[in-house]
């Protein structure tokens, strides 16, 4: 079982340091992390990245992890269980 927490950032410019700042704080609930910015070509000139993130710890953490995150403006968080 694999728990993902996939995050869309909008606003990078504006957002990175909240972002960071905030999973820093979740660090311990963090194996593995992928950050992706200017993930779509076609659309140049877009300030946005996504990062991927493989969870462990209990789900109260995660969804936690995705409200704080979504409080931020311009981000969005999915979590999935695979």
């Amino acid at each position: 079982m694999a728990d993902l927490l996939l995050i869309k950032v909008g606003n990078r410019a504006q957002n990175a340091l909240k972002v960071q700042e905030l999973l820093s704080r979740y660090g311990c609930n963090i194996e593995v992390r992928l950050g992706l910015h200017e993930f779509a070509p076609e659309c140049e000139g877009k300030d946005e990245g996504i990062i991927i993130l493989k969870l462990s710890g209990n789900l109260e953490d995660f969804k936690k992890l995705k409200e704080d995150l979504e409080k931020i403006e311009g981000v969005k968080a999915i979590y999935q269980e695979l």
